[in-house]
């Protein structure tokens, strides 16, 4: 009995089943459904990504922004941006190893630039980071109550974060209600595994302490020592450019 052949590859046919099959046609139609396959799973995973980063609340003057935009102004923040892109590189290690972190120091010099890379960083391993200021938060705090569990949900979401950046967290609101908002959200994180939290303030840690209670800075910190961004801003710089311009 002669062998049926392939008209397009000039191979010997393969029975499977109750069908005979060219082997190298069949490789082709499994290469073309892999290749569609990869095209879809990569589809799917710059959605998830995109809906991530949505859900992050990144600002709109620091959404893309990386610790490659950064330009480190002394050697210290050089290592600082090498130590916080190694942190977010491990995320799935570091989070269990350090709880937080408190960033101050004056304005211009970055503080909220390379909170926002690190929240996108671990966004893009796949995990839920999130950015939110006091002020902001505030406001959607009061806007939520009135609607059935809407703050409760909004609280939640917080807390649940992988990571969470609080900016100006000196800037809670005057009600003991904010303030217990506040105590609550870290409080909540502190005593969950893996969820550290990011605190940002224009103000000296002396002044944190005072101001939220050292409970709340401890409970952020966690036996570890605050950040101090303590190089020239952006604006000095511009000023001392500016001067010297004049100056010419």
């Amino acid at each position: 009995m002669q062998t049926m052949r392939c008209t397009i590859h000039n191979r010997d046919l393969m029975r499977l089943g109750a069908r005979e099959m060219c082997p190298a046609c069949l490789a082709n139609r499994s290469a073309g459904a892999q290749r569609l396959l990869t095209s879809l799973h990569e589809r799917q995973a710059a959605m998830d990504l995109s809906a991530r980063l949505g859900e992050a609340g990144i600002p709109s003057e620091f959404e893309g922004k990386s610790f490659a935009d950064f330009t480190p102004a002394s050697d210290k923040a050089r290592k600082l941006v090498e130590t916080l892109q190694t942190y977010c590189a491990s995320f799935d290690t570091s989070r269990h190893k350090r709880k937080g972190f408190v960033f101050i120091g004056m304005p211009g010099t970055a503080k909220t630039h390379l909170a926002c890379a690190m929240v996108s960083a671990i966004v893009a391993t796949g995990l839920r980071a999130g950015y939110v200021s006091l002020p902001r938060l505030t406001r959607d705090i009061r806007a939520a109550y009135g609607r059935q569990r809407g703050v409760d949900e909004l609280l939640r979401k917080l807390i649940s974060m992988d990571f969470l950046v609080l900016d100006e967290i000196d800037l809670h609101g005057t009600s003991d209600t904010d303030y217990n908002m506040l105590y609550d959200i870290i409080n909540s994180r502190y005593e969950k595994a893996g969820c550290p939290t990011l605190a940002i303030s224009n103000r000296p840690l002396d002044h944190l302490q005072r101001d939220l209670d050292e409970r709340v800075v401890s409970r952020i910190l966690a036996g570890t020592q605050p950040v101090v961004f303590d190089w020239q801003g952006r604006r000095d710089t511009r000023r001392r450019a500016s001067a010297a311009e004049g100056a010419q």
